[in-house]
């Protein structure tokens, strides 16, 4: 995953479950304003630029003016595939605007399927096919999310991806149990 914005100095945090990032509203003086969460609207639109009715939040840090905008992953329509997620604000007073205006954050998937031929999978590693990219560490810092099994819905952070038996095998934070053969898991770059 990867920010672009009309302003270098946005950034973002995506912990497997939702997508973060921060705006600041600001009067027509440019000064910080408080207290407008509930008059912020977010629109969101997927990759093909539809409108994407995925659950947004709103929450002001304190009294700064400044607000985290948070997205729930799970909630968004990936069906329109890889690419470019557009957030746009807007505020029901013409006299307060945002920086940044916009957000967007590009995002890739893989679907991998767990292979138990050469390495029996644990709550930590497996081995799986169908991945991309074979080079080591590609994965790092990326996130698994189980699909199929046991283990649906969880979310884990990769911490290593190394070729291994002719797949990609990966390290990721414990798992409640041990993936087994065929499970799918969605491959989040970022």
């Amino acid at each position: 995953m990867s920010i672009l914005g009309d302003d270098s100095n946005i950034g973002y945090h995506f912990n497997g479950t939702y997508i973060d990032f921060f705006i600041t509203c600001l009067d027509v003086s440019g000064r910080p304003v408080t207290g407008q969460a509930a008059s912020i609207t977010v629109a969101m639109y997927d990759s093909a630029l539809a409108s994407d009715a995925a659950t947004i939040a709103v929450t002001e840090i304190g009294t700064s003016g400044i607000y985290r905008i948070r997205t729930t992953y799970a909630d968004m329509n990936r069906a329109a595939g890889d690419g470019i997620w557009v957030w746009t604000f807007a505020h029901s007073s013409p006299d307060y605007n945002f920086d940044p205006r916009y957000a967007g954050i590009e995002i890739s998937k893989e679907i991998g399927s767990v292979n138990t031929t050469s390495f029996a999978p644990t709550t930590i590693q497996a081995e799986f096919d169908n991945l991309n990219d074979t080079t080591s560490d590609h994965y790092k810092s990326s996130f698994v999310r189980v699909l199929t099994g046991n283990n649906a819905g969880e979310v884990s952070k990769i911490s290593a991806s190394v070729l291994s038996n002719g797949r990609v095998k990966l390290t990721f934070g414990a798992l409640s149990a041990a993936l087994v053969s065929g499970d799918k898991v969605e491959i989040i770059n970022r």
